[in-house]
């Protein structure tokens, strides 16, 4: 069975495919797998720079109390949308 979050993503990439915009979307979900916030790829339609992940992190830091744990070093675009 293919997560119905995973499919609302390819949803809403074909909605930014048929609006202009690349074929990118984004679903935050919390532990009960209940959508807090979706979004797709806005970059021909808003400006260059909307990524609906970087819309989904910049919502959950005004938004939400939690911790951002990486595998890696930290994302150079996190600080923009107030995570750091």
């Amino acid at each position: 069975m293919i997560n119905p979050h995973l499919l609302r993503c390819v949803a809403l990439a074909e909605e930014a495919l048929k609006a202009g915009d690349a074929p990118f979307g984004s679903v935050l979900v919390d532990e009960n797998g209940n959508v807090l916030k979706e979004d797709r790829n806005r970059v021909n339609s808003v400006d260059r720079t909307y990524h609906p992940e970087i819309e989904l992190a910049r919502w959950a830091a005004k938004n939400l109390t939690r911790i951002l744990l990486v595998s890696t070093a930290l994302c150079a675009l996190l600080p923009m949308v107030g995570l750091s």
